[in-house]
């Protein structure tokens, strides 16, 4: 409980009248701070007493012959420095040096048990547990400043402790009951306000710290809680003791103390003292966990935002050079901090741990920190996944670099084998297998883990053999099949140095050759695929002689010629003249018949043209000039094609006749005796000759 703001509920020992004299602590409850004398002072219910301790942790007895004291306090009233013991039924009022200067009893009264005083107004304000009420004490302004106290404040159950909070001009308290309230009462008003309610049992020790946290000794729970300054949330546990007196919180000096009544202790510790339990040892990315330390008792003010950090120094105790493994944000001093030593450390016995903290900012007690040597561990040198393809089954090995070693290996979670470097772990078309190997280092106890995941992958479905490809010699073809898939990786080659990464190469077929296919998916699953190409060679045909009445070829290897005339097949033999020729495009060509009398790898001669003799009475058209415009023309396009000369003795009409590459007749058209011109459609792309009925002349036409 706080008592004002220069005095605060004080600590710990005992004190003796006498030099000799041994004075200890009997079911002391309460303590108040004298600055007057620096000592702390401790009421010893059991006995009677009021006792006093020093700086150095020397007891001596401040005051004796009590009934029953259950609280303490040091205030500066009107009568000077004092300090007020609550005496069960009375107030009775000492210097500070033990002097009584008074007693004050109240008509009625039936237990104080905690005052607070206003120094601004000098009012002092006393509560009764049992009458449940509070008593208000205001002093004369003319010495001797004499008392007077009235009832200010009834209808309470069971007040227990309370402080005066000078910011808000009001009195907070708690209350001795199953489910305390902590309830505020107006200085101006008297009016109570209920705060909030707590499932706190029987609360009988309040303190206030210079942030506004609260702290409520709970005789029922036998914890001492912290509540924010907000008063929102669940109280924190801060201690446990069996049963716990009052509380004081000494600012200016960063203490605090509380007692325990049932263990007849009282602890004064730092406010911001804290640190781990104990030192550390362990491998190097061990998970570890710190507690706080239970032999330094400190309620932790610490400011909002704050974080405590859990530090390791380097090999050499320096901090600064070190690793923070974890931070938590709290206000109040946390029961553990966890956290994982860093998995690329070297071994040493030169580490040091600590926690810190940041608002404020203090670095809390280490602890010595020892780094054992732990196995290096390896089971997939080819990532952390890995394609059991088609569920053949993949075969791991443990890898590590320490000797006698024990392995544990789990897949999904359930143990499979222990003590063996190897296993083979198939894939699951459904579920992934999560394979994961503990190794142990019999002689440090350190442990080192891996782990890999082993999914199912399907090979390339190609089968062994893609369909054999026929061509002609000096085609190019195009290597595959339509079952290929871009997705995955290809890799050709024939045996004879040629290669490609393609999915579909190309190659120039100049002999019959077996490829040899390796695909790859993008899980690494390989499949095995030749390709045969068959190559036929074939005979070539040329001119030797051309004329309007002998026609001749000379081929290289003697095969069937094949003769055209006018794009239609005249004959098929391994004759090369056609002696007399009709009027007409001829051509030859070369070859082997597929299946079904199709014409195979065949090779043809340029096409002729053999011009008709001329008849009687016909106007010869030898000097008849020809030009077709435009030419280039554009498929589907209207072109004009001029004769000039063009003309009969008879007077009759001519055939204009539109021959393609292959002597195959393309359109026909008919010109009038004495015409010039005349239009024609452009057929589709490609070359053509034009041919007058009678001219024995032909014109090449493009058409693009």
């Amino acid at each position: 409980m706080r008592k004002n703001i220069i005095i605060f509920i004080c600590l710990l020992l005992g004190f003796a009248s006498a030099a000799d004299a041994q004075y200890n602590f009997n079911a002391p409850n309460a303590s108040a701070y004298n600055p007057i004398n620096n000592r702390y002072l401790i009421t010893n219910q059991g006995s009677g007493e009021v006792l006093q301790m020093d700086g150095a942790g020397n007891k001596t007895l401040f005051a004796k012959n009590l009934k029953s004291p259950r609280n303490i306090a040091f205030h500066k009233l009107p009568i000077g420095y004092a300090v007020l013991v609550l005496d069960s039924s009375r107030m009775v009022i000492y210097d500070t040096v033990g002097n009584i200067i008074g007693t004050e009893t109240i008509s009625g009264i039936r237990q104080i048990q905690d005052c607070a005083y206003d120094s601004i107004a000098q009012v002092l304000y006393t509560t009764d547990r049992l009458r449940g009420c509070i008593y208000k004490t205001t002093f004369a302004a003319a010495s001797p400043h004499t008392p007077h106290t009235s009832i200010w404040v009834s209808n309470l159950t069971k007040p227990s402790a309370i402080i005066w909070q000078k910011s808000k001009n009001r009195l907070l308290l708690v209350q001795d009951t199953t489910n305390t309230k902590i309830l505020a009462v107006s200085i101006s008003d008297s009016t109570v306000q209920t705060l909030r309610s707590t499932n706190i049992k029987n609360a009988m020790g309040l303190a206030e710290d210079a942030q506004g946290n609260l702290y409520i000794a709970s005789v029922g729970d036998k914890y001492i809680y912290q509540l924010n300054k907000y008063y929102s949330g669940n109280p924190k546990v801060l201690l446990g003791e069996p049963k716990p007196g009052d509380i004081t919180i000494v600012s200016e000096r960063n203490e605090w103390v509380y007692t325990c009544i049932l263990c007849g202790k009282v602890f004064v510790a730092d406010i911001h003292l804290f640190g781990p339990d104990s030192e550390i040892v362990g491998c190097a990315g061990d998970s570890v966990t710190t507690y706080k330390n239970p032999f330094i008792k400190n309620i932790g003010t610490f400011d909002k935002g704050n974080e405590f950090v859990l530090e390791l120094s380097d090999d050499k105790g320096n901090f600064d050079k070190g690793y923070e493994l974890n931070r938590i944000a709290d206000t109040l001093i946390p029961a553990m901090i966890k956290g994982v030593l860093p998995s690329k450390i070297s071994t040493g016995m030169g580490y040091r741990l600590r926690w810190s903290s940041t608002k404020p900012a203090i670095n809390g007690a280490i602890q010595m920190t020892q780094i054992l040597e732990a196995p290096s561990l390896l089971i997939s040198n080819k990532g952390l996944v890995r394609y059991d393809c088609d569920g053949k089954g993949i075969r791991l090995k443990a890898q590590d670099s320490a000797v006698q070693t024990d392995y544990t290996w789990r897949v999904n979670g359930a143990v499979i084998v222990d003590s063996t470097q190897f296993l083979t772990v198939k894939g699951k078309s459904q579920n992934t297998q999560f394979v994961h190997l503990a190794a142990k280092q019999l002689v440090t106890g350190c442990t080192a883990h891996d782990s890999v995941r082993i999914l199912f992958a399907t090979s390339p479905q190609v089968g062994s053999q893609w369909p054999m490809i026929s061509v002609c010699f000096n085609d190019s073809v195009t290597l595959g099949d339509t079952s290929s898939s871009s997705i995955h990786q290809f890799s050709w080659e024939n045996g004879r140095g040629w290669s490609s990464q393609w999915m579909k190469p190309h190659y120039l077929a100049v002999r019959a050759d077996t490829f040899h296919c390796t695909i790859t998916s993008i899980q690494g699953c390989v499949a095995q695929v030749s390709q045969v190409l068959n190559v036929t060679f074939y005979d070539s045909v040329r001119w030797v002689r051309q004329s309007d009445t002998l026609l001749e070829v000379a081929s290289k290897w003697g095969d069937t010629l094949y003769w055209f005339y006018n794009g239609k097949l005249l004959r098929a033999d391994k004759q090369v003249q056609q002696i007399r020729p009709d009027s007409g495009w001829y051509n030859v060509c070369t070859g082997l018949k597929k299946r079904g009398g199709q014409v195979g790898c065949v090779h043809c001669n340029e096409v002729f043209y053999v011009k008709a003799k001329p008849v009687s009475g016909t106007q010869s058209f030898e000097q008849a000039a020809m030009r077709i415009y435009p030419n280039p023309a554009g498929t589907g396009s209207d072109v004009i094609l001029s004769i000039q000369g063009n003309g009969t003795s008879n007077g009759t009409s001519r055939s204009i006749v539109v021959y393609n590459s292959v002597g195959s007749t393309v359109s026909t058209y008919r010109i009038e005796n004495g015409q010039q011109q005349i239009s024609l459609v452009a057929p589709s792309a490609g070359i053509y000759f034009i041919a007058v009925e009678g001219s024995g002349k032909l014109l090449k036409w493009l058409v693009e």
